[in-house]
């Protein structure tokens, strides 16, 4: 377990234990002291990490850090993917060109300015049929960074056009998750149910996103929350870190939160509790200035 004094400083710390227990992603890891080029057995790959959650808003700080340390991930959210502007959007197009006859969709789309005037044959390569109507209504190159994953997806979840649509409909958050993929995974705690990494790093272990009870009007189901927590504890296979902050903005506010009440119940033996303190790297001698003195 790990308190540090903010998010961000907290970000920096996974950030920097990833890279570390890797073993180093870039000469500067080395050249920082950061990693020293050997990983842990245990964590050979990017995708045996995992970043968990309690809520997406606070991922941002996470994937500063990450990005800032050259850490390659993917974002897996509560909100399924394909419910999400503008892949949502795409999507009823894609449906529009399947059925042009479906009169709802034609005036749904048609309140969003959107008009779509492209027909695609139902038993199509599903993948081309995506990068048609992205191409075709939204104007957009297949490879734009906003729909590549769109387009990725269509060619493994159907083989048709009309395979992949229904498939997209009955998608979930972890639908979306490609294990294959040498990237770590940052994610909701909802959204990491069934799944199992050798490392997880589960943020925000606070009395307010853990239990989750930020606004008056709602009320914490603790056991719920409880439950939770065990979910994303359980995700683990080898190595756990249970994070926290004294200081974190959410929603655009600065948050000052105690420790998680749930911590108190796990055993102190079985944990090693340190206060994250990153200390400033001495200055170099100048060994030249010292022979003049």
């Amino acid at each position: 377990m790990v308190q540090h004094p903010t998010d961000k400083v907290e970000a920096e710390f996974v950030a920097r234990t990833i890279e570390r227990m890797i073993g180093g992603l870039r000469f500067f890891s080395m050249d920082s002291q950061i990693a020293d080029g050997d990983g842990h057995d245990t964590t050979r790959s990017l995708s045996d990490f995992a970043i968990l959650c309690r809520t997406t808003a606070q991922m941002p700080a996470i994937e500063k850090a990450l990005q800032d340390h050259g850490v390659p991930y993917q974002r897996v959210g509560q909100e399924p993917f394909f419910r999400q502007e503008p892949i949502r959007s795409v999507m009823a197009c894609l449906r529009l060109a399947l059925s042009p006859a479906n009169r709802f969709l034609q005036e749904k789309l048609a309140s969003q300015a959107v008009k779509a005037t492209v027909k695609i044959d139902p038993a199509s390569p599903a993948r081309d049929a995506v990068a048609e109507v992205i191409e075709t209504l939204f104007h957009k190159d297949r490879h734009d960074p906003v729909f590549k994953e769109l387009i990725d997806l269509a060619a493994g979840l159907g083989s048709s056009a009309q395979a992949f649509v229904r498939s997209a409909e009955l998608a979930g958050p972890v639908d979306t998750y490609k294990t294959q993929l040498e990237k770590v995974a940052l994610m909701t705690l909802h959204a990491s149910k069934g799944l199992e990494f050798a490392c997880v790093f589960v943020v925000g272990c606070e009395d307010g996103l853990l239990p989750y009870r930020l606004f008056e009007d709602r009320k914490a189901d603790l056991d719920e929350e409880r439950r939770l927590l065990y979910v994303g504890m359980t995700r683990a296979r080898n190595w756990l870190y249970l994070t926290w902050a004294k200081s974190r903005v959410l929603y655009g506010k600065t948050l000052h939160l105690d420790k998680s009440p749930f911590l108190e119940a796990i055993e102190q033996e079985l944990v090693e509790q340190t206060k994250a303190e990153f200390k400033r790297r001495p200055k170099a001698v100048d060994n030249q200035r010292l022979l003049f003195e």
